[in-house]
């Protein structure tokens, strides 16, 4: 009967963890996942958030992404979100990527192991 009071009180304890979480501590979005997704102006909010929340000062402004992104010849759409081109290898496939990992395997290695030792 031990054993589940332990699973209860650990399930318990995940819980009110995971409550803390979600509503006391605030925690942006990761920056680099924003980016990902063209949300630029989000991004620099959940730097600036971080910067603030440890005392630093928010030096980082949207205005300094659209000179990155002049520099770099980036234009922007309608919702002045930039639109980034990438080359055809940046979205593989997941056949792709499986047979590429894939391809340094071979079956004379995993022979090895299944035969019966010699005498």
């Amino acid at each position: 009967m031990g054993w589940r009071y332990t699973i209860i009180t650990l399930s318990a304890v995940s819980v009110a963890f995971g409550v803390i979480r979600i509503f006391i501590f605030k925690i942006p979005e990761s920056p680099c996942y924003l980016l990902s997704k063209s949300l630029d102006s989000r991004a620099v909010e959940a730097v600036n958030y971080t910067s603030h929340f440890n005392k630093k000062p928010e030096t980082l402004t949207l205005d300094m992404f659209w000179a990155i992104d002049e520099k770099l010849g980036i234009t922007s759409d309608a919702n002045n979100r930039p639109v980034r081109k990438c080359g055809k290898t940046a979205f593989l496939v997941n056949t792709e990527i499986t047979r590429r990992k894939l391809k340094s395997y071979t079956v004379f290695g995993y022979r090895k192991l299944f035969t019966s030792r010699k005498k």
